[in-house]
């Protein structure tokens, strides 16, 4: 078996893709670590239900507080309904009390954009948890472009209800 020794690693992270650089970072601190839970034997694909829930596989992303990748599981709001900033948050924290759903994070919702976007409208925004540094905005992810951009907390938008599988 050969060993590969990796002395230095220099890695540039530029303008270009700015919601990367806290994924990566997490990722390199987990580099050798031992996870603390195991994966489950029936690791659904993405875009499968999650095992004993109605929630989807949305796949790896980064944890709500930065420290870790976590298995990310999305749970679709089938009301269509769109809400205020803080009247989103109590809906997402009460979609499941078992698994402590919450708001999608913006890089939640890059996920959710890569992988599961052909399941959300492509004509409404989605309300993610992240406030602008002043606190009168949060981003909202678009899935028509990918894009996102921050709003007003009063505006209505749509929910990106998620839970953490750590």
């Amino acid at each position: 078996m050969t060993k590969l020794h990796i002395e230095n690693v220099h890695i540039n992270l530029g303008s270009r893709m700015p919601s990367m650089e806290p994924i990566l970072l997490a990722a390199l601190a987990s580099v050798g670590k031992k996870k603390p839970w195991p994966a489950p034997t029936n690791m659904p694909a993405i875009g499968d239900k999650w095992p004993g829930t109605e929630a989807i596989y949305a796949g790896k992303s980064l944890s709500r507080d930065g420290t870790k990748i976590v298995d990310l599981i999305f749970w679709l709001d089938e009301s269509k309904e769109g809400r205020s900033y803080e009247d989103n948050l109590k809906y997402c924290e009460s979609v499941s009390k078992e698994t402590n759903s919450h708001a999608a994070t913006r890089q939640q919702a890059i996920v959710i954009n890569d992988n599961l976007r052909h399941l959300l409208s492509k004509d409404h925004g989605y309300w993610t948890e992240t406030k602008d540094n002043t606190g009168k905005y949060a981003f909202v992810q678009n899935f028509g472009s990918g894009s996102q951009s921050y709003v007003d907390l009063s505006v209505e938008y749509r929910a990106l209800a998620v839970s953490e599988i750590h």
